[in-house]
């Protein structure tokens, strides 16, 4: 393998807008608290786990890292387009199967 793709819904999002409320408004009061002290650290892993990753080692394949901070988990159910095109481009296919 000469390449590697791993593409970020919520790359930039997480240090943008840190805040965990929208990810929890069923849990309880005592949940939250433990969900918010238990938030920073995630945001820094998920960071630390891309730079990672997009850091070149040559015994291994060439990253590549298609960051996509607006996206929601499902892109490629509500924008296939996109993702189809993405995954060709990276794969040398040729944008239109003619």
């Amino acid at each position: 393998m000469r390449s590697c793709l791993l593409a970020c819904s919520d790359a930039g999002r997480l240090h943008e807008d840190p805040s965990p409320a929208p990810r929890y408004s069923y849990l309880s009061n005592g949940e939250k608290a433990t969900f918010r002290a238990n938030w920073p650290p995630i945001v820094d892993w998920q960071a630390d786990a891309i730079a990672r990753f997009k850091t070149y080692n040559p015994k291994r394949a060439k990253p590549t890292v298609l960051a996509l901070p607006s996206a929601p988990h499902y892109i490629y159910i509500n924008d296939e387009d996109f993702v189809v095109r993405q995954m060709r481009a990276f794969l040398g296919l040729p944008l239109s199967p003619d």
